[in-house]
């Protein structure tokens, strides 16, 4: 059974799905001075929708001092957030002309996840 899809369509009516590009991470190189670059892989074409924090996510997140603009996204893509055991970054997120990095994963089954982003400062 397909919940998402089931609750996505009761959903739309009142928060319409947004196309969204998602670049998987796929590590970091190294760069001058020793930095960490972040890489990604091909950029994949797809609905999400994409909804404020509820109150209750805002307290789970509360002690991680992530700052800016947050929001939560639900997708049918398995999104990933930074994972050191597999030395990547957070996937990639862009929507109206705004880039938005996967900081961690609230929700995730076999077709579909719920994550938190960030928007990233260009």
């Amino acid at each position: 059974m397909n919940v998402r899809g089931l609750s996505n369509s009761a959903i739309k009516t009142v928060n319409a799905d947004t196309l969204v590009s998602i670049q998987p991470s796929s590590g970091y190189t190294i760069g001058s001075g020793a930095r960490q670059i972040p890489s990604y892989g091909t950029a994949v074409s797809q609905y999400a929708n994409i909804q404020e924090l509820t109150v209750e996510e805002l307290r789970l997140i509360e002690g991680l001092n992530i700052q800016g603009t947050k929001k939560t996204i639900y997708t049918h893509f398995l999104l990933r957030a930074a994972s050191r055991p597999n030395q990547t970054g957070g996937d990639l997120i862009t929507f109206n002309e705004q880039k938005w990095l996967v900081v961690k994963i609230l929700e995730q089954w076999n077709e579909w996840t719920k994550a938190l982003i960030v928007q990233q400062v260009s």
